[in-house]
């Protein structure tokens, strides 16, 4: 019975650990990815005056959650969140 317990929770742990490195491979950016992201959005939306610097901030915080899976709302001012 030892001997089953045991590789039973060696497998759950293994996979408990397989479950932490691919959730953090996928996800968010670093936050100088995500404003380098936003400097571009910022740069092809001058002139319009919808993103401001509120709208900035809230694009570098979806970035650095959500990568590139999120969702843009264009509003004004323009609003960014997590995709589903």
């Amino acid at each position: 019975m030892k001997v089953v317990r045991s590789t039973a929770a060696t497998l759950v742990f293994t996979l408990a650990a397989f479950a932490m490195v691919g959730s953090a491979s996928c996800g968010g950016f670093s936050t100088e990815e995500a404003e380098a992201r936003c400097d571009q959005e910022a740069e092809a939306r001058a002139g319009g005056g919808c993103f401001t610097d509120a709208a900035y901030e809230q694009c570098v915080s979806a970035h650095e959650e959500c990568g590139d899976d999120i969702l843009i709302q264009e509003s004004c001012p323009v609003s960014f969140s997590c995709g589903e």
